[in-house]
């Protein structure tokens, strides 16, 4: 009498591992592509908030902050002086002010692309440097 095995045969593993191959080649770049664009949507919103609480500062103290000590307020100056809680998640952001206290520009910069929003833009983040994942360039 024969007795019967519960096993896979080496083809049916080869057709596993094989599909299981093109899947990955299939959802790692999506995976990437959505974490690009998590992050730029991220970014459009800190600088939308950003662009919110300079104005809030300029009508308080008839003009934009000034940097403590450099030419840019950095991420941790923006949370201090503008009293933020913004996340930085992997993105470098900075604010330039004029000196005259009349415009100011803000970027949020991950990897090879940066979003700008300057006091003019009434709220519309755009696309100044590299290949953004969804928004426009300036």
């Amino acid at each position: 009498m024969q007795k019967l095995k519960n096993a896979f045969t080496l083809v049916e593993l080869m057709i596993v591992v094989v599909m299981l191959g093109m899947i990955a080649a299939f959802g790692i770049p999506n995976y990437r592509k959505s974490h690009d664009r998590v992050n730029e949507k991220t970014g459009n919103y800190n600088l939308n908030v950003i662009d919110s609480a300079m104005e809030i500062y300029r009508m308080r103290n008839a003009g934009y902050p000034d940097p403590p000590g450099g030419a840019a307020l950095d991420f941790d100056d923006i949370n201090t002086i503008l009293n933020l809680g913004i996340i930085e998640q992997n993105m470098t952001y900075a604010c330039i002010d004029d000196n005259d206290d009349t415009t100011f520009s803000c970027t949020a910069a991950e990897g090879g692309w940066t979003l700008r929003i300057t006091d003019t833009d009434d709220g519309n983040v755009c696309c100044s440097a590299g290949l953004c994942p969804t928004i426009a360039d300036c």
